[in-house]
């Protein structure tokens, strides 16, 4: 059991870290190496680049909290994965909703339809994430003593 719980722990880590430092690399190549004109095609081939890595470190996350278990009772980790889970979910909705909002002031073209919508996508799937991390609850061992 203990073994199944650590495996646990780390995929959530893991998947935690992947989906965070996607959007710390986006932001900061966008920010650092990239010159004002190009930086709407960068964008473009970014959101396409970052989303699937974003969906992997998501997918290992929630992966490794049904690997630990558990998932009705109280344990050490319930506290801890809710805020991985809440917070990986907050910087997704702000970085992509960050990169949208950029993308709307540079201006839309009919080639950029592809990825404003999937740079909505994402802002709403880390929305999700942050409302399903607020979910995970232990439940109060006190009322089992009564």
């Amino acid at each position: 059991m203990a073994w199944r719980r650590l495996i646990g722990m780390v995929f959530m880590s893991i998947g935690a870290a992947v989906a965070v430092a996607m959007i710390i690399l986006t932001a900061l190549v966008l920010t650092n190496f990239l010159k004002w004109g190009d930086t709407l095609m960068a964008l473009r081939t970014v959101a396409v680049v970052i989303l699937p890595a974003i969906a992997a470190g998501v997918a290992a996350l929630f992966i490794g909290r049904l690997a630990y278990g558990d998932l009705k009772e109280s344990a050490p980790v319930t506290n801890a994965s809710s805020r991985a889970v809440r917070m990986t979910g907050i910087v997704i909705a702000v970085g992509l909703g960050g990169m949208l909002a950029f993308l709307f002031f540079a201006g839309i073209g009919p080639d950029d339809a592809t990825a404003a919508f999937a740079l909505a996508g994402g802002m709403i799937a880390g929305g999700v994430l942050a409302f399903l991390g607020s979910r995970i609850k232990p439940i109060n061992r006190r009322s089992y003593l009564k």
